[in-house]
């Protein structure tokens, strides 16, 4: 799954670690502001969506980021 792996990658841990309760900030010693940069440039890229910086910054988990992605690609699939 492309929303597993990219995100493994960029917090630099194996995929078959994650778990939707994952607390995504936690896992790595190395969490910065840039690495939750990359994470938005991501998950914009790679879904085609739009994440807004403050909406991330309320989500913790892995679960609240999919169904982030999840509900913006059905929005932009009904306005088109």
């Amino acid at each position: 799954m492309q929303f597993v792996e990219g995100t493994a990658e960029i917090l630099e841990v194996a995929p078959e670690s994650l778990k939707p309760e994952t607390r995504f900030r936690d896992i790595t010693d190395g969490w910065s502001s840039m690495t939750g940069f990359a994470l938005i440039v991501f998950l914009e890229d790679a879904f085609a969506i739009s994440v807004d910086p403050d909406v991330f910054t309320e989500m913790n988990t892995l679960q609240e980021l999919y169904m982030l992605v999840e509900n913006s690609m059905k929005v932009r699939q009904t306005s088109c």
